[in-house]
């Protein structure tokens, strides 16, 4: 493939990704969010947001111009995602790896002062994983069971009984 073709091809990959990331940025009254589908699913939180993907989005949105985007998204996950009525913890229904995604933001924006911010959230949010999904009668750092991450393995038709998810933690 000469370097012309290469190119337009890349040009047009990285087209579709900005067209696909921006339909699934809405803007609420809890700032921007990054939706996983276009329509409601019952199995999402405020604003049909899911956790799953989150750090996804995070990684995908490091490169949007528009740093509001993504700081949003993540001070939503850690201030406001809770819902008042049933009050469960959306951010805690799949593996949310956060802190890792928000540093890499951070690495690409350079906003110190942002990452800085969330520090006292991103920590607390360490603290209550640890409290909750550490286990250590398991030769691994952390380990899910019966728990939506299952469904998502079930779905790509992988049967796995035990997830170790070493890349929540900040460190």
């Amino acid at each position: 493939m000469d370097a012309v073709l290469l190119a337009v091809h890349r040009e047009n990959a990285a087209a579709h990704r900005w067209r696909l990331f921006k339909l699934h940025v809405e803007h609420t009254s809890d700032g921007y969010v990054i939706t996983e589908f276009l329509p409601k699913v019952f199995w999402s939180g405020p604003h049909n947001t899911i956790s799953c993907p989150a750090g996804h989005h995070i990684m995908e949105g490091r490169w949007v111009h528009n740093r509001q985007i993504v700081d949003d998204y993540a001070r939503f996950w850690f201030r406001r995602a809770r819902d008042p009525e049933d009050k469960k913890v959306w951010e805690k229904m799949y593996t949310f790896w956060a802190a890792s995604s928000i540093y890499n933001h951070f690495l690409v924006s350079g906003n110190t002062s942002f990452i800085l911010d969330l520090r006292p959230e991103l920590e607390a949010f360490y603290e209550s994983y640890v409290a909750t999904h550490y286990h250590p009668q398991h030769q691994c750092m952390y380990d899910r069971v019966g728990c939506s991450d299952i469904a998502l393995i079930a779905l790509g038709m992988v049967i796995q009984v035990v997830i170790s998810t070493p890349h929540v933690g900040l460190g």
